[in-house]
């Protein structure tokens, strides 16, 4: 289809779609109108026979909603893990979250995290939130039931276990968060060649009890070292439909840490001129056709590793990067003359390439490029209580580039031409119009079935961070299923505190446990790697 398209021009290519979607749409929505009014008379009749109900769900918490009873497990449950230094104490944890989060005020009074005790059902068709009957903080708030009685628990236990939680589904008629407390966890130190270089991605192998092999610089046997220092690890698991990150950004740095606001990494809220406006949304006009099809069928993703959601398992093999300096991505950010995002994904883009070429050696069968859905705050996020305010688009990651320079800036120019397109500003749109049917016919067109992976990157607190102002937060990452549709793995970026974890959560029909791992160190190689790129001073002398 894009080999055919690439024959014209690309103003006949853009008329002929504009031209069909204005040919198709209307008349789609026409058809539909009768479902819209539909929902209102449901809406209207819950709130009579069915007053002590919260209500119908917001259209943007329906968009991540479909799989809360999918019996193949959860796809849209982001696990945050917390690392922190000393011993959990239950009722402590308890007390403070009740205090710092489920009683605080909005700016109008009314409990800002109430949505903490609310879980959902479907009634005629539609979503409706409903208050937890028994809310327990002792249910929400516990030890992880698969480390109980465990001396310790490590870096490499602690995915094992991530693989199937990320996925299972939360008990019925409860509010589905959880935060699950792994107590004496063992994070892995960083055993490093050449001061600095390198960091050997290393795991325990519980499983080899004959292996001596000690040898730091050899993966498949490397041991981790620990630190004798106490540690217990939060698992603060949710329901995408309670929340976005910039919602859990705020909670974690001004509620659990009780820092100002002006640490709280912060969705865009600058204020747009009216002129300014006007030209955006008839930009968006003039795109939406090209834009539409584009989202939905000319960025569809050919490759081994996108197949079929009927061969995708629900199960998941978890895996993440050592802690990488934040300051090696902002070197290769000024010595490549890219944006420090640009870096992040070419180290994704270079590491799905390293991967490939690890298991193909000719390469003939690697993509020329992967998509992945990209999730995308939108201005004037809310900041106060739980809400889901982000859009998405397409991002191509290139991989036919054997020269990184070439690769971080071709992946640069995608995100200027992010910037520019009218995809985010027209999937935020049109979210209301498409989730708010009922729920038989989102699960027809409500899905991603374009790309392969979905990526996520979120800049996380600068500095370090107390939970409840007691136990200091040593690290933090983040594991997220591939939403809706069938895309087979998520990578997501967080940072914190000076450092960057990059995780892979992939389907174990397309990576088995150990290639996920290695696809992970693969891209830990690559963003190490940057720290070799001439800067453009050095290129230009070299062309001289």
């Amino acid at each position: 289809m894009v080999a055919f398209l690439e024959s014209f021009s690309k103003f006949t290519v853009f008329i002929f779609f504009t031209i069909i979607f204005w040919l198709t749409f209307p008349p789609t929505y026409v058809l539909v109108t009768p479902l819209y009014l539909y929902r209102l008379i449901v809406k209207w009749v819950a709130r009579r026979r069915h007053p002590e109900w919260v209500g119908m769900m917001n259209v943007r918490d329906v968009f991540v909603s479909e799989d809360m009873r999918n019996p193949k497990g959860l796809t849209s449950t982001v696990s945050l893990i917390l690392v922190l230094k000393g011993v959990p104490n239950y009722t402590e944890l308890r007390k403070s979250f009740t205090e710092k989060v489920l009683l605080q005020p909005d700016k109008l009074g009314e409990l800002a995290y109430e949505k903490f005790h609310y879980y959902s059902e479907d009634w005629m068709g539609f979503p409706f939130w409903k208050h937890e009957e028994n809310f327990s903080l002792e249910q929400h708030i516990r030890p992880c039931e698969e480390t109980l009685g465990r001396k310790e628990t490590t870096e490499r236990d602690l995915m094992e276990i991530m693989g199937p939680l990320t996925t299972k589904l939360f008990m019925p008629k409860t509010s589905p968060w959880e935060m699950i407390i792994v107590e004496n966890y063992k994070p892995a130190t960083l055993p490093c060649k050449d001061k600095g270089k390198i960091p050997i991605y290393c795991f325990s192998n519980n499983n080899n009890n004959n292996n001596n092999n000690d040898n730091p610089d050899d993966n498949k046997n490397a041991r981790p070292q620990v630190s004798e220092e106490d540690r217990f690890a939060v698992i603060f698991r949710f329901h995408h439909t309670l929340c976005d990150g910039f919602s859990v950004a705020k909670l974690i740095v001004e509620n659990f840490s009780g820092q100002p606001k002006q640490n709280t990494p912060r969705a865009p809220r600058e204020k747009i001129p009216f002129w300014k406006s006007v030209l955006l949304f008839m930009d968006c006009f003039i795109q939406v056709g090209i834009a539409h099809f584009k989202l939905l069928i000319l960025d569809y993703d050919f490759n081994r590793w996108h197949v079929p959601l009927g061969k995708l398992t629900g199960k998941w093999n978890t895996f993440m990067t050592d802690p990488i300096p934040f300051e090696l991505a902002r070197e290769a950010s000024r010595r490549s003359g890219v944006a420090t995002t640009s870096v992040l994904f070419g180290a994704i883009a270079g590491g799905i390439r390293r991967f490939w070429k690890l298991n193909d050696k000719s390469g003939s069968d690697m993509p020329k490029l992967m998509r992945g859905l990209f999730a995308l705050p939108m201005r004037g996020h809310p900041l106060d209580g739980l809400v889901n305010h982000w859009t998405f688009a397409n991002v191509p990651l290139p991989l036919k580039y054997p020269d990184v320079q070439k690769r971080l800036e071709k992946i640069n120019r995608n995100f200027e031409q992010l910037k520019k397109s009218a995809v985010p500003g027209m999937v935020w749109a049109f979210t209301p119009l498409y989730m708010a049917v009922p729920r038989w016919l989102i699960n027809l067109w409500g899905a991603n079935r374009m790309t392969t992976v979905t990526l996520s990157n979120f800049p996380g607190p600068r500095k370090a961070c107390l939970l409840f102002e007691r136990w200091p937060v040593e690290d933090t990452w983040y594991w997220l299923p591939r939403l809706r549709g069938n895309a087979s793995m998520h990578m997501a970026i967080l940072t914190y505190n000076g450092s960057i974890r990059i995780t892979v959560a992939a389907d174990k029909y397309v990576l088995e446990s150990k290639q996920a791992q290695k696809l992970a160190q693969c891209i830990q190689e690559e963003m190490y790697s940057f720290q070799d790129l001439p800067t453009r001073k050095e290129l230009e002398i070299e062309i001289e």
